[in-house]
């Protein structure tokens, strides 16, 4: 299965499974617009790959109502530049720097069920979800949390 050329990649999203930690994928129809940025059509697929070995595991085909979600799947969500407005590319790659670095941090204690984690982890874990919220596309957020809703509730319990 190909997907089209104006296909957008979300952000790694972790989704534990019985079998181990996953990292999710949504692809989403986009339109590039000059000075507009990309404007994103809802996910029409899901991938997983498995974190431990990092092998494509599924790619299946998602409407909104996966999600929990009633948008048309025809009509755009809303637009997303890159860089966000008032952050420079500089700024933009650094920050998606830190934000990969904390994945690596914390999805190993995620994965694991991590009761007692170190006590650093409370700080990366908020951190992460200022940069993730900072860094990731407004109009897939409720995707965003739909997909990884053990994780991001995991950090909110872990930043407290």
């Amino acid at each position: 299965m190909a997907l089209a050329n104006e296909t957008y990649r979300s952000y790694p999203v972790p989704v534990p499974a019985p079998t181990g930690l996953r990292v999710a994928f949504l692809f989403c129809p986009m339109r590039s617009v000059p000075g507009q940025g990309r404007w994103l059509l809802p996910p029409t697929y899901l991938a997983l790959v498995n974190a431990a070995t990092a092998k494509f595991e599924k790619l299946a085909a998602v409407t909104p109502a996966d999600f929990g979600r009633t948008d048309d799947p025809t009509k755009f969500l809303g637009n997303y530049l890159i860089p966000p407005p008032g952050m420079s590319t500089e700024d933009f790659l650094a920050q998606q720097r830190s934000l990969f670095a904390a994945y690596d941090r914390l999805l190993p204690h995620f994965a694991a069920s991590d009761a007692t984690p170190p006590l650093d982890l409370r700080r990366i874990a908020s951190e992460f979800q200022t940069v993730f919220a900072r860094l990731t596309e407004p109009p897939l957020a409720p995707y965003y949390r739909s997909t990884g809703s053990e994780f991001f509730a995991w950090l909110g319990n872990l930043s407290r």
